[in-house]
């Protein structure tokens, strides 16, 4: 596993992101969103003849984040395609919605933008799959996004809190 620096180069960290993540299991995909809704990124593994493993991120994070929903018409009600944009002060990235990921498996459909200190986004650039474009200003950190075709916000959740351990069944 490794961590971006933010400087073009990235942090081998596996020995610390838990036991998880050095099982030895015979495994043939991997999907990856925020299971939980905490504004974290939460890894599921689908393992042969065995339950999935899944990996949960129990860190606190040190700096903000911003994750968006894209809906769209019809009939790409998922705006597959769909490219975001978010501009925090100097920074500038951009994501697409995709589909699939890996081996039978199916990435978390929302777009999740680690903002660094910052506590807004200044724009947000929607390009939608047609390549109609929208354009959002000043959008609060730590939330959950939901945007429709045209620029309109269907809602805007803020993070929940990381839940406890979970009950084996």
């Amino acid at each position: 596993m490794y961590r971006n620096r933010g400087n073009g180069s990235f942090e081998d960290v596996s020995a610390r992101a838990g036991s998880g993540i050095a099982l030895k299991r015979s495994s043939r995909g991997v999907a990856f969103g925020d299971i939980f809704n905490t504004g974290q990124t939460d890894i599921l593994v689908s393992n042969m003849n065995e339950s999935p493993t899944l990996l949960r991120n129990y860190t606190r994070p040190k700096f903000s984040s911003l994750t968006i929903q894209l809906r769209g018409k019809a009939p790409n009600l998922f705006a597959i395609g769909g490219r975001v944009s978010v501009v925090p002060g100097t920074l500038h990235m951009m994501n697409e919605v995709q589909s699939g990921g890996s081996y039978l498996s199916q990435n978390d459909l929302r777009l999740r933008f680690g903002l660094g200190s910052a506590t807004k986004a200044d724009r947000v650039l929607i390009r939608w799959p047609d390549g109609h474009e929208d354009a959002l200003e000043n959008v609060a950190a730590g939330q959950y996004l939901t945007v429709a075709y045209g620029g309109k916000i269907l809602s805007a959740v803020p993070y929940g809190e990381t839940p406890g351990k979970l009950k084996k069944h």
